[in-house]
This record gives structure tokens, sequence and C-alpha cells, in this order.
């Protein structure tokens, strides 16, 4: 019987994703499965190449997941192999390659190509005569909405004759003499010291668009009173009185996730730990909300399965003994992801890193691999019987050999 993966070559996931971490990718299966077992892995770099475990997948669902927010702009796409065997150790199928798309989010500011830019324009040029272009890039996805560039001219030095004698196509960067007197511009004079807004005019130059230029913070500031002033792009002929509006703008609250401190908790413990001794205590800062929430800990990843812990106060125990020489411990170190989930109704999760150094014990005998030699009476010759021992140094060589029969006094070990 066949088994293929009944899944696409290619997924995607938005950057920045706020969680609740891990987050729902894809969802792997496999063709004819229903009556047989079968335990997924990943590998590639995001799996179990650096970034590490930026990815993991459920072994028995098959639900490809993400941990932590993507940054396109650090990259693009990720290229992951999918592994099926069967409950047994038989392979299910080749491997299968996945590309994850990092889909872009509008999240890096225009910048100009140089400055100042230099330009010259002849004078008694008529109106329209495009001089000059400037030129800004953007980090954003190319082709992206995320990265159309729109210019404008903030303002005139020396202002004569009048201070609006140029102006520019906001989608090409080009300048042309002198502007309409019935356009429009828009100013924030108070109510924004940090700099939160912005507002500018349409593509008609008449309606004023208020937009964010930095995250807004509940907990810090829950309403922004604005005041903000419209005036014609070139003076009045006479004097008249600016037009002023206050503009409320009120913070939405949402959920965000527990943030545990600190993000990465490094211990050492021995392997030989016993069960439900404690490994660690985990701390989080919930973020202050307009709602209490109270959240519970879980185990997110633990590859040999040794932890568990308390979903009340956070403390990691071991379930059975580690063993530093497991396939899971890298250098000594194992890790292992912890998660911090409140119980709103829609829950948000903090996800922590412990990484244990696991203390190497004197857990493994020696082991002499060669236990049948031949030697000639006649011409002896020293036989080198090689040892080995599982353990880390300080547990292992040097060694001491000794024979068990003392009897025979023609024999020596050293």
């Amino acid at each position: 019987m066949s088994f293929k993966f009944a899944i696409p070559p290619l997924t995607s996931s938005r950057e920045n994703h706020r969680g609740p971490f891990p987050c729902e990718v894809m969802e792997i299966k496999m063709s004819h499965s229903k009556d047989l077992t079968i335990v997924f892995s990943i590998t590639g770099p995001g799996a179990d190449q650096p970034p590490r475990n930026l990815f993991i997948i459920d072994a028995e669902t098959g639900w490809l997941c993400v941990t932590q927010p993507l940054d396109r702009e650090k990259q693009a796409k990720y290229t992951l192999y999918v592994h099926s065997v069967f409950v047994g150790g038989s392979q299910a199928d080749p491997p299968m390659e996945i590309d994850i798309l990092v889909i872009d989010q509008n999240d890096n500011k225009p910048v100009f190509m140089q400055n100042p830019f230099l330009g010259s324009v002849p004078e008694a040029s008529k109106i329209g005569f495009e001089f000059m272009k400037v030129v800004a890039t953007d980090a954003d996805e190319p082709g992206n909405m995320n990265s159309e560039i729109r210019y404008k001219i903030l303002s005139q030095d020396p202002p004569l004759p009048n201070k609006n004698m140029f102006s520019i196509n906001p989608v090409t960067g080009a300048t042309e003499p002198n502007s309409p007197d019935w356009t429009t511009s828009y100013k924030i004079v108070a109510g924004d010291d940090q700099g939160m807004f912005s507002v500018s005019s349409v593509a008609h130059k008449l309606d004023g668009i208020i937009t964010t230029v930095k995250p807004l913070d509940f907990e810090k500031q829950c309403e922004h009173l604005l005041l903000v002033t419209v005036e014609n792009d070139v003076p009045f002929s006479t004097p008249l009185l600016t037009s002023t509006a206050t503009v409320k703008v009120s913070v939405k609250d949402e959920n965000e996730a527990p943030v545990f401190q600190p993000r990465e908790r490094k211990i050492s413990r021995p392997e030989d730990l016993t069960a439900g001794r404690g490994v660690v205590l985990h701390l989080h800062n919930d973020i202050v909300t307009s709602i209490m929430l109270c959240p519970r800990y879980e185990i997110g990843s633990d590859p040999a399965g040794w932890l568990m812990i308390n979903e009340q106060t956070g403390l990691s125990t071991v379930k059975s003994s580690m063993d530093r020489e497991s396939g899971f411990v890298q250098h000594g170190k194992y890790t292992a992801l912890i998660l911090a989930v409140d119980d709103d109704d829609l829950p948000a999760t903090g996800t922590g890193t412990l990484v244990v150094e696991v203390e190497d014990v004197n857990d493994h005998p020696p082991t002499i691999r060669k236990t049948a030699i031949a030697v000639c009476n006649q011409d002896p010759v020293p036989v080198l019987l090689p040892v080995l021992d599982g353990d880390g140094p300080g547990f292992s060589a040097p060694f001491s050999v000794e024979l068990l029969d003392p009897d025979h006094d023609d024999w020596t070990a050293g």
C-alpha cells in the first residue's frame, strides 16, 4: 500500500503575529493513514537548525505551528522538511519539502536615498516645468502596497515670493513650480507630545486623514485629545483666523500575552534528579489590562518527556530522571518551552524557554569492547583491550584494569 503526503508544498504565515503562541500554520496529513499511527517530525532552518524551535510540529496530529513572531525583513521564506514514520520505526514516506512564505506587514517607514537632494531650475520657468526628482526606498515587500511611497513638500526656505512656489508629484517624487490656492494642509498642534499620530490630506487635498505612526498602548494611555488645524497651502490675501478642531481618540483594550521573566531561564541540574524533585519556578509579569486574568502554565515542548509543571504555581518538576547521554541533550543542554495561557475568551499565550544544563554523574560502568583474544604462548605479544565509558570527563578515563584471576603469574594488565 502506498502512503503519500496530502499537503500543499507552499504555505504562508504573516509577520509580527501577536499570538497566542504556538500559532497553527498548517495541518500535515497522509493519504490512507486512518488505520495506521504515524509520527511526524520536522527538520531544517527554523526547526532543528538555527533559529531553532521557531517552528514545531505536533508528532501525533501533524499540526505545524510557529512559536514566536516572524520578521519578513530578516527572512522572507523558510524551507522545512516533514518526516513521517509508522509507530515501530519504518518510514511512511520520503521527507517532503515545505516552503513557508512570510506575509509582509507595513512595519518599515520610507527612507530618502540621500540628504540633501540638490537641483536647479531656470528662472522664468513655466508652471508645470519638471526639474528634479527625489527618491526614497521602503524595506517592506517590493510590489506590495506596504512599500508604495507618497511624497509631500513640508516647507520652503526662503518663503519668497510666496511659501508655496513648488509642488511635488506624490507618486513619482518629481518637483513642478507653483501650486493651487485651494489645496489644504492639516497639522496637529497639541495633544501629541510623543509623536504618536500624523495627519495628512487625501488625493484631492481637502479631507484630512489622521493615522498612527507609533503603536498605541492602552495600559499607558487609554485616550488622546488632539488639537488639529487646517490652512490653505497658499496664504490668504487678507488675515483670517485659523480653523481648529478637537479630535478624541479612544484606545481599545486588547488582551496581551503574559511575559516570562526572564524569557530564557538557564539552570544546572544533575541528570539523576529523582522524580518529583523541583527543577525551577517560572515567573511572569501580567500586563495590566482592564480585565483581570489568571494564567495557567503548560509544557509547550518537552522532547524527551522528562518534565511536568504545576498549572497554578508554574513549578517545573521531573517526572523521570534525565540522561545527559540522551540524543535530546545537545552540548550538555536540554531545551524545553514553557507556556503561560490566560483565561480570556480569546486566550493569549506567553512563551518562555527553559535551558537545563544537565550535570553528569557516574552512571555508566567501563566496558571492555573486546571480550575474546588469541595469544601465541611461544611468541606472545601485548594485546590492547579497548575500554569505553558513556560518562563525561571526570567520570570516565583514566581506567584501572586488573585480572580477575591472579593465580596465573604469566598474565599482566595495565
